[in-house]
């Protein structure tokens, strides 16, 4: 190893100074950095025989060891990292090519999920133009027209696109500046889904019901993409209020859609609300009021309590509990006890007297309890 030389046009009082700002104490090694210039002193002849005169005769030798073992790990996993944005590059080569057969289409985006949980490969992918390809993808709007297979391949990308969004501003926040923002793309084709399913959700074709439990399981991704995108972000929240129709387009899913579809809708309008609350805005609980959606919300949960649907009745009665919390007075004049009993709380009440001994019941019972 060359050992470390300060530059030749120092004072010798300079190559002193700068030494001792260089010294790293290697029990105390915090960085790479560190370890380069421990590294570096510890490969000086001078200096090894001023820490064989100095050393306590304590020295750690598994500590050092320790050292060595982080520094060995890093380098690997900066080696890793390295090798996964190599192999990104080429999953996203082979997904443009149209001639890829769908099973290794459906085989690379699955792998390309796998590596986008870390955060930074996921912003690597966003610089790679992975963001056209996703967009590329999903931006297919005569649903109609698509097989059981495209659809598979849709609802791969939207969840790549969720894994990615997840817990990531940055990421978010390159979604927000794209051309077309992503919240468009998600919102456009939650509607062209929903509209497609309408069509075929009494069909007694094998085919079709194949294709409307595929297009079911792209609108829950779809979702989840979206809840990724804005849930906890502020910056999409106020780009969804500005949008016309996304209000309208949570309404016409919640009226159509089915449970665990209005389940992941009523958590995603709840996360939302959350935010609002905390930054003392109204907006986008105005935008509800003023799209018919404190209604929808009561027939959603009688909805759920006809059918016994425990968890949606759950998540929707605290949907209605944060929309009184955020003291809207519209709000407050729509969800009155009478509002709510109604609604079929009435008949909830009734359930949880039935099986006071269900977990899942004296849930809801706790939170009926402080909004009657």
């Amino acid at each position: 190893m060359i050992p470390y030389t300060p530059p030749s046009n120092a004072t010798p009082q300079q190559q002193q100074q700068q030494q001792q700002q260089r010294h790293v104490d290697g029990n105390n090694i915090r960085s790479m950095n560190d370890l380069l210039f421990w590294g570096i002193e510890n490969s000086d002849p001078n200096e090894l025989h001023h820490m064989a005169q100095t050393q306590e005769p304590n020295f750690n030798i598994e500590e050092s060891r320790a050292k060595v073992k982080w520094l060995h790990d890093n380098l690997q996993e900066m080696g890793l990292d390295a090798d996964l944005t190599k192999r990104m590059m080429e999953i996203i080569r082979q997904l443009k090519v149209d001639t890829t057969p769908f099973e290794t289409r459906i085989a690379l985006w699955e792998e390309l999920g796998d590596i986008v949980e870390d955060i930074d490969l996921s912003q690597d992918f966003a610089k790679l133009d992975g963001l056209t390809l996703i967009a590329d993808t999903i931006t297919r709007k005569d649903i109609n027209q698509q097989t059981v297979n495209d659809v598979e391949i849709m609802e791969a990308a939207a969840h790549v696109l969720g894994t990615c969004a997840q817990n990531n501003p940055v990421f978010q926040q390159a979604l927000l500046s794209h051309e077309t923002p992503f919240i468009i793309h998600l919102l456009e084709l939650m509607n062209h889904v929903a509209a497609a399913q309408k069509i075929s959700k009494d069909s007694e074709s094998d085919e079709l019901q194949e294709l409307h439990d595929t297009r079911q399981r792209l609108l829950k991704k779809l979702l989840f993409a979206l809840s990724s995108i804005v849930s906890a972000n502020p910056a999409a929240i106020d780009a969804l209020i500005r949008l016309p129709n996304a209000i309208q387009s949570f309404n016409s899913l919640l009226i159509a859609a089915t449970a665990d579809v209005r389940s992941k809708i009523v958590f995603l309008l709840t996360r939302i609300i959350t935010v609002e609350i905390e930054r003392s805005s109204g907006a986008f609980v105005d935008q509800l009021v003023g799209n018919g959606t404190l209604d929808v919300i009561l027939i959603v949960l009688k909805d759920s309590v006809e059918a016994n649907q425990t968890d949606l009745i759950e998540k929707t009665l605290q949907l209605v509990q944060e929309l009184k919390d955020t003291k809207n007075k519209t709000v407050l004049e729509q969800y009155t006890k009478d509002k709510l009993l109604e609604a079929g709380v009435a008949q909830l009440q009734e359930k949880i007297k039935q099986a006071p001994q269900d977990d899942y019941l004296h849930v809801i019972g706790e939170l009926l309890s402080t909004m009657l």
